[in-house]
């Protein structure tokens, strides 16, 4: 009924051999430790931890505990302690209690649930996959590179009843040892990245190791929408069947309804000072077409983060796009505060920007701008 959180100092043995673990009801407040526990987060004076809200122990919420679930690899699950130092986390969901209740959509599992924001298209699309997770259906994960196709296959993974080992495989060039090593491989989810990409002795490769190894689940991606149909599938027939049993579409970034959601949540994950976005930066970034979908997103985010000097991540921090230019707006304000953070030094100012140092200094004088005596 209650959430656990485990932890380890090191990341191997965070699900094996905890040095570990707490009970936490809905507000966060510990009900039950283990011995480790008491000793790793009471040390201080010696007190009893029974009570104490995780907050004043971790710069972590209850809220987000589904970030700690299996979903995520081990070494992304960091917790960090009021003290300075760090520990890894792994949170196990509580069993939800049965409620009839009219109308009401069934609360996706952990890994699932931190997918995706308040989007109704992708909410429905992940109860699908709650639904499938505990099926030995193959499945397709079709969409454009970046969507996320393997962190949904690890959720898909983590939240069946059985989930086992992870298996990832690239599909490009030859794989046939690959699938001769999985053979002797642990039971679980097989995700095979790309499987658009299997030449001829990789597909029959796949298909004797599915005839073999029955208690492997087959999960596949793709970004080439043909390989979901049979009549242009680049799989041959006998195979493509065994691969493609239940279709996820995942929707571009540039259409998604939760995009607010996932910049916040980007920022969160990017840095542990607690930054926000300013209006023009999000106005920014919400305006762009996203070719490189979360990935892209991802990797912007951090560019910012690690340009921003205070507690607002603004429009100069955000990383040029092609072409040199770095932002659709470059309002008067915006560029004195970036000349101020950068001390009035021209070629830093430029840099930042991603354009030549005779740009700033014709926007200086064409706004008339003044530096400091």
């Amino acid at each position: 009924r209650e959430w656990v959180l485990r932890f380890s100092s090191s990341p191997e043995f965070l699900e094996v051999d905890p040095e570990g673990a707490i009970a936490l009801d809905g507000s966060g407040r510990i009900v039950g430790r283990t011995h480790g526990a008491q000793d790793r987060l009471g040390s201080s004076g010696g007190k009893n931890l029974i009570g104490e809200c995780i907050e004043n122990l971790l710069d972590l919420t209850v809220d987000e505990l589904p970030n700690l679930t299996r979903g995520r690899p081990s070494e992304e699950r960091v917790l960090r302690l009021r003290d300075g130092s760090g520990l890894f986390g792994h949170a196990i969901a509580p069993q939800n209690v049965r409620h009839v209740r009219a109308r009401r959509q069934p609360d996706l599992p952990g890994p699932l649930s931190v997918f995706a924001g308040p989007d109704p298209s992708l909410q429905s699309l992940l109860r699908l996959c709650a639904r499938l997770a505990h099926t030995r259906t193959p499945l397709l994960v079709l969409g454009e590179t970046g969507t996320g196709k393997e962190t949904l296959a690890r959720a898909i993974h983590s939240s069946g009843s059985a989930p086992g080992a992870f298996h990832a495989l690239r599909c490009a060039g030859t794989v046939e040892e690959k699938f001769l090593e999985l053979m002797d491989a642990a039971a679980g989810t097989l995700f095979l990245r790309g499987v658009e990409d299997l030449d001829d002795g990789g597909q029959t490769a796949l298909l004797t190791l599915l005839e073999t190894r029955r208690d492997l689940r087959l999960i596949a991606s793709s970004s080439d929408p043909r390989t979901a149909d049979p009549a242009t599938s680049p799989l041959r027939m006998d195979l493509h069947f065994r691969v493609v049993g239940g279709l996820i579409p995942l929707p571009p970034l540039r259409i998604r309804q939760d995009f607010d959601w996932l910049l916040d949540r980007l920022l969160q994950y990017a840095s542990s000072e607690l930054l926000r976005l300013s209006p023009a930066a999000r106005a920014e970034l919400t305006s762009r077409k996203w070719p490189g979908n979360v990935r892209e997103l991802e990797a912007t985010i951090d560019i910012a983060v690690a340009l921003c000097d205070g507690a607002v991540v603004d429009l100069h921090d955000l990383p040029v796009l092609p072409g040199g230019v770095a932002s659709s707006v470059e309002p008067e304000e915006d560029l004195e505060a970036l000349l101020i953070a950068c001390d009035w030094n021209m070629a830093q100012a430029a840099r930042r920007l991603g354009v030549n140092r005779s740009t700033i200094l014709r926007r200086v004088r064409k706004v008339g701008l003044v530096p400091p005596s």
